[in-house]
């Protein structure tokens, strides 16, 4: 079961009005327009973390997994650890691409046909820079309650015992040192190390 999944984006996502939607026979449709890049990085119950790399289909704004070869995958998040590549403002366009039935954009022909370039309107935008203070809640319902301790979770959003790749150390580093999220101080109200226990009568469990 996944405990957290976050998209890095910094600024609003790009809907282009006008596009043609041609298929073949498969089903599949050709890439025409340039898609926005999203750095996917997703936490697990067990702390295992994943990154992987995603696009905004332009025609339906729909958030696509990239298909491809391992090394083609590889690629691209090594061209975002290089700071190449900036999550919700590169775009990337291949005459080789198609958008598939499943929900994926398939890159057949791989990195050597795509031509990555920056969308226009992220230049507009207002990007969130600066220090945030940040509060993550751990709720108890009547019959249930999150697997993860208060202090895990404080662990896996801001790295306060030991986690180094935690959701504060992933946001930093994808806004090129821009963006950094500190665990929001008020121990009279509650809260420690940025997290803050409520309870609820509802139940949750099965809905």
């Amino acid at each position: 079961m996944r405990l957290h999944e976050t998209i890095v984006a910094l600024a609003g996502l790009v809907l282009y009005v006008e596009a043609i939607n041609s298929s073949d026979q498969n089903g599949r449709r050709l890439q025409e327009e340039p898609c926005t890049l999203l750095l996917r990085h997703t936490r697990y119950e067990d702390q295992a973390d994943t990154q992987e790399v995603a696009c905004v289909d332009p025609l339906t704004n729909d958030i696509l997994a990239i298909s491809g070869t391992e090394s083609m995958k590889a690629g691209l998040l090594a061209m975002f650890n290089r700071n190449e590549l900036i999550s919700n403002e590169s775009t990337m366009h291949s005459t080789n691409a198609y958008f598939t039935d499943n929900g994926q954009l398939l890159l057949s022909g791989g990195l050597d046909t795509v031509v990555f370039g920056e969308d226009a309107s992220s230049r507009k935008s207002n990007p969130t820079i600066g220090t945030k203070s940040m509060l993550a809640l751990r709720v108890i319902a009547s019959d249930a309650s999150t697997t993860s301790t208060a202090n895990q979770i404080s662990d896996a959003w801001f790295g306060t015992d030991g986690d180094n790749v935690n959701h504060k150390s992933q946001y930093y580093a994808c806004s090129g040192d821009k963006l950094e999220f500190n665990p929001l101080v008020n121990s009279n109200g509650g809260i420690v190390n940025g997290v803050l226990t409520v309870s609820i009568t509802e139940t949750v469990d099965g809905t």
